[in-house]
């Protein structure tokens, strides 16, 4: 009989632990881990590799301790930062002086550079990417103001009677004309002088 019992006992199996909440813990990983930061990625990845199946119900503490990790790891994982790559290149492009476009389109320009907001994570990278088309198509739409026309005195268009076509009194060539008229005129009225003498005799 005693050796029977001995031979009961030794043939005792114990029940394998409860791995309910393991695989429970296991469910919220979430399936995509590269959106998180590396060293909480890290951390769930590790947490999970250290569960441990086939343990008896003697090693229930260890069991339940492998949940409560991966619990822990997946309520710690944090975003990584959104890429701010293309909204820096869309800023890089923005001319330094907007003063040379119309005030519509320059208005444009900084309303998207206004609208930039930083500090987003990963999962508003959508509203991040459409900061930068924002700011690339109020750039490529900046229209140049039109050139100013140079301003025409109606006082000095041609065939409107302006004295401004005429010589100046300081002008050479109307002293000379001037001065050959005065001879002309003294020249003739010598020689009418000259014939009335000789009239006279």
């Amino acid at each position: 009989m005693a050796a029977d019992i001995t031979a009961a006992v030794k043939a005792l199996v114990e029940r394998p632990a409860d791995y309910a909440a393991v695989d429970a813990a296991l469910a919220t990983v979430p399936e995509d881990l590269s959106v998180y930061t590396p060293e909480t990625a890290k951390a769930v990845k590790d947490a999970v590799a250290a569960v441990k199946r086939d343990l008896t119900i003697s090693k229930q503490a260890e069991v339940d301790k492998m949940a409560a990790d991966i619990t822990a790891a997946v309520e710690a994982l944090e975003l990584r930062d959104a890429d701010y790559s293309k909204v820096d290149a869309a800023l890089a492009a923005v001319p330094k002086d907007l003063s040379g476009y119309t005030d519509a389109s320059a208005k444009a320009v900084k309303d998207a550079v206004a609208a930039v907001k930083r500090g987003y994570k990963i999962d508003k990278q959508a509203e991040v990417d459409k900061m930068a088309a924002d700011i690339e198509a109020a750039v490529k739409a900046l229209a140049k103001k039109p050139a100013d026309k140079p301003v025409v005195n109606p006082g000095n268009k041609p065939g409107n009677g302006s004295s401004s076509g005429l010589p100046t009194t300081g002008d050479p060539a109307q002293l000379i004309g001037l001065m050959a008229a005065g001879m002309g005129v003294a020249g003739a009225g010598l020689g009418i002088g000259l014939r009335r003498r000789k009239n006279a005799a």
